[in-house]
């Protein structure tokens, strides 16, 4: 698949919520079953770590048997426009998946590259929390080796990887931890270049170490003029409650961001979009089964459903 010929830089975002439409330029097919290797014995794990594990492999089998049949592709414009058969854009999803290989990653990477084999994928959809606890702390960060390079070696994953920030690549921090907190590992390193921070991932460094990686605050992807957009978003400035967050003040972090500005560019974004179909991709879903944490009756993500949802609805985007 041709590479877009350029990013428009936006900002904010969302995980996982999705429909299905009902005119038939959607083929939905049959879902196949999907091989799992064997599970070994879980260990002793804490209630949250259980739930880590199980996002990450549940938002993989939800995407990675999903198509979208779409008459697209410029190559075959010409074909779809006589009536031929449908160009399919295929593409892989995961998200919460940094962990250096634990917690059942490289179990999730194996059934991805055996998926893929026959799948054979465009490009593959980070979600993002792509880096835990608290993403990458500088350009060289082993992490991106032993939680992404390292794990998805297989040839069927040698693919652009289409990545968006969660909270956890914001540099998130336990809730008793000082503002200034520094990573441990920056008192080895004796440099200016290793703080908490969301810009590490957005470093072109990254790229050098690794072609596959493409992760900005937010930009579109059109796949074909008028059929297919996918536009990515970064909804961690939409959570109220990150604000009072003792790594909501990290650079370029939480603080740093307008989400006013972020809302007008995403609906100038959408405006400008003539694509049938539209797909907002982020972190946080505007629908959730997760517990209510805060207690309040709209639920987790009431942040995503207010400030998110009447645009999505506004400008007819199918999936979100």
């Amino acid at each position: 698949m041709p590479e877009p010929s350029r990013y428009e830089t936006l900002s904010i975002e969302q995980k996982g919520a999705y429909a299905y439409p009902s005119n038939h330029e959607l083929d939905t097919p049959e879902l196949p079953s999907t091989p799992t290797a064997p599970l070994a014995r879980p260990r002793a794990v804490s209630c949250r770590t259980r739930t880590g594990v199980l996002i990450a492999i549940l938002v993989v089998l939800v995407f990675l048997v999903w198509e979208v049949a779409l008459f697209i592709n410029n190559d075959h414009l010409k074909n779809a426009a006589r009536g031929d058969s449908p160009i399919h854009t295929r593409f892989l999803a995961v998200g919460d998946w940094g962990r250096d290989g634990k917690h059942n990653q490289s179990l999730v990477a194996s059934a991805m590259a055996l998926k893929a084999a026959t799948f054979q994928p465009d490009f593959i959809v980070s979600t993002g929390d792509n880096f835990y606890q608290s993403g990458l702390v500088w350009p060289e960060d082993p992490q991106f080796n032993t939680s992404f390079i390292d794990i998805y070696s297989q040839p069927g994953l040698q693919l652009p990887w289409y990545a968006v920030l969660g909270n956890h690549d914001y540099g998130e921090l336990k809730d008793d931890a000082k503002p200034d907190d520094q990573p441990p590992v920056c008192s080895s390193l004796d440099s200016e270049s290793c703080y908490y921070s969301p810009l590490h991932q957005l470093s072109q460094r990254l790229v050098a170490r690794d072609w596959r990686w493409r992760c900005e605050r937010a930009f579109q992807l059109p796949l074909a003029p008028g059929a297919l957009e996918l536009f990515f978003i970064d909804t961690n400035p939409m959570m109220s409650y990150y604000r009072d967050t003792p790594w909501a003040g990290h650079k370029g972090g939480i603080l740093d961001q307008s989400l006013e500005a972020q809302l007008v560019e995403l609906e100038a974004a959408l405006f400008r979009s003539s694509a049938r179909w539209k797909i907002v991709i982020g972190h946080h879903p505007i629908y959730s089964n997760q517990r209510d944490v805060q207690a309040q009756p709209q639920g987790y993500y009431k942040d995503t459903k207010r400030i998110i949802e009447p645009l999505l609805e506004k400008y007819g985007v199918q999936v979100r």
